[in-house]
């Protein structure tokens, strides 16, 4: 490489006056730096991808995306084809059973008594609240679920397909998976409450 080659390409610095649309701002960033450029990035091979026919797109789902508020943006990816498969945490697939079977996430505060909460029935996320009374319920309805199906290793696209299938749930990831044929993995089964609920009946 020589010295030039390195100063080839400057920066172009974000006009918001030519900015219209969400395309329009994230092909805008193609030209900046930083997190703003990966994102570019990210959606130039997303775009790819989707235009392959025979290309499989995965989507990775971890952190407290549900109880954020993401869930049905999941949901409208699946259904729209945009993603062929999903590998998530637990904890958001066992969220977003809370609620989808008609529980609310509120908004809180991250400085907070955990002491009062727990002593209310509040688990926390973060800065945002949920009803503890309704998770236990949740671990009975999975132990329920559990209880009720062949006695053999299930793998957890199995269980969580099964799920969606039983369960009645509104702009569900889980009951999306099985409307759409959109294999659901989960690698953090057992620490969330899905696996918990599941251990009620297998101890």
């Amino acid at each position: 490489m020589k010295r030039e080659d390195y100063l080839r390409h400057p920066t172009r610095p974000l006009e918001l006056s030519k900015v219209k649309t969400v395309a329009d701002l994230v092909e805008a960033f193609g030209g900046t730096s930083f997190q703003s450029r990966n994102l570019h990035r990210a959606m130039q091979i997303w775009g790819r991808a989707l235009a392959e026919e025979d290309c499989i797109v995965f989507l990775g789902l971890s952190g407290a995306m549900v109880p954020a508020g993401m869930r049905k943006v999941v949901v409208d990816l699946m259904r729209s084809r945009c993603i062929d498969v999903l590998v998530s945490t637990g904890a958001n697939l066992y969220h977003d059973l809370y609620e989808g079977r008609g529980g609310s996430h509120f908004l809180g505060h991250e400085l907070v008594d955990d002491v009062e909460l727990a002593k209310y029935d509040i688990d926390r996320v973060y800065d945002t609240y949920a009803d503890d009374l309704v998770f236990h319920q949740l671990d009975i309805t999975i132990g329920e679920l559990a209880a009720g199906l062949e006695a053999r290793p299930w793998s957890t696209r199995e269980f969580l397909r099964e799920a969606g299938r039983t369960f009645k749930l509104k702009d569900s990831i889980v009951g999306t998976g099985y409307e759409e044929d959109v294999p659901i993995f989960c690698s953090t089964f057992h620490d969330s409450g899905w696996g918990i609920g599941w251990t009620r009946t297998y101890k």
